[in-house]
C-alpha cells in the first residue's frame, strides 16, 4: 500500500478552537489519512519563534527567602519579579526593589538585604544586613519543607522559583559575614524545546523525566525576537506511525521541566 501523503505541513495559525496556545495545540485535518503496515515519519523544517522572556510569572519569577531567628525558628515570604527580559543588572536591581517594599503581617523587609551584581562572574550577592541567618530556598527544600517551617503559601508541585537561573541548588544557610552567592546566572531559561504528540508517540523514546512521546528535541539557536530553525534529521529521527489513523494532530512544546512554552501568542 503506498502512502496516502509524502508530507505534512503545520502552522499553529490553523489550530483548532479547543486548543489551548501555540505550545499546546491541535491541527484538524481536511481528510482522514490511514498511515499503512511499516510507515515511518520525522519532524523536519521547525520554525519556532523565540518569543518567551528570560523571567516568566508563574514559571520561574519568585525568590523564597527564610530568616532564621534564634529562639524563635524563623519567618519565611517569597517576593515575585515582573515577566520580561534580564540583563544581570536588571535582575539585580528588580531583586532590590521587591525586597526592599515586601511588607506583610508587620514584617517589614525595607534595607533588610543588599543585592549587588557582579559582571566578571555573571552572578549575584545577597547580603542580610542584620545579625539573622537566612536561607535562600532550593525547590528541594521548599518540596520537602514541614508545615510551619516555610509559613508562605504556594504550590509546593510548582513553586515557580528563579533557582534555575540563579544555580542555587545546594541548601546552605547565610549570614552576614556568609552572604548568598549565584552561580552563573542563566537568563536563557530554555535551552531545549521538546516536541511531543498524544496521537504520534509510539513509546520508543524517553525523556529525562521519563517522558514516553517526545517525537522531536530542537536546540534553541536564537536570540530573543529571532526564529530557531532546525532542518536537522538523521536515521535515529525517524519513528513508527504504522497503523496510524490521522484527522486531528496534536502536538505539545515544551521545556525541560515538562512546562508548554509561554509563545505569547507568536506561531510555530
Amino acid at each position: 500500500m503506498t502512502l496516502p501523503l509524502k508530507k505534512l505541513y503545520i502552522d499553529s495559525k490553523f489550530k483548532t478552537k479547543d486548543s489551548i496556545s501555540n505550545s499546546n495545540f491541535k491541527i484538524e485535518l481536511p481528510v482522514t489519512v490511514y498511515m499503512p503496515q511499516n510507515s515511518i515519519f520525522t519532524i523536519d523544517d521547525i520554525c519556532i519563534p523565540h518569543s518567551w522572556y528570560s523571567i516568566e510569572k508563574d514559571i520561574n519569577d519568585k525568590l523564597y527567602v527564610h530568616i532564621l531567628t534564634v529562639g524563635l525558628g524563623g519567618y519565611s515570604f517569597y517576593v515575585s519579579l515582573p515577566a520580561g527580559n534580564y540583563t544581570g543588572d536588571l535582575l539585580k536591581i528588580r531583586l532590590q526593589e521587591r525586597l526592599d517594599t515586601y511588607i506583610d503581617d508587620n514584617i517589614n523587609m525595607k534595607d533588610k538585604f543588599k543585592v549587588s551584581y557582579e559582571p566578571k562572574t555573571h552572578s549575584i550577592t545577597i547580603t542580610i544586613t542584620s545579625n539573622e541567618s537566612f536561607k535562600i530556598m532550593t525547590d528541594d527544600e521548599l518540596s520537602t519543607a514541614l508545615d510551619g517551617y516555610y509559613t508562605a503559601t504556594y504550590d509546593r508541585l510548582n513553586p515557580a522559583s528563579l533557582n534555575d537561573v540563579i544555580k542555587n541548588f545546594e541548601a546552605k544557610t547565610n549570614s552576614s559575614s556568609n552572604p548568598f552567592e549565584s552561580g552563573f546566572i542563566d537568563l536563557q531559561s530554555i535551552n531545549n524545546i521538546y516536541i511531543s504528540s498524544p496521537n504520534l508517540d509510539n513509546f520508543t523514546t524517553l525523556g529525562s523525566r521519563g517522558e514516553q512521546n517526545i517525537i522531536k528535541k530542537v536546540p534553541v539557536s536564537s536570540d530573543f525576537g529571532y526564529i530557531t530553525i532546525d532542518r536537522v534529521t538523521s536515521n535515529h529521527d525517524y519513528l513508527e506511525c504504522s497503523k496510524v489513523t490521522l484527522k486531528t494532530v496534536e502536538f505539545h512544546l515544551k521545556d525541560s521541566h515538562g512546562r508548554c512554552i509561554p509563545l505569547h501568542n507568536a506561531n510555530v
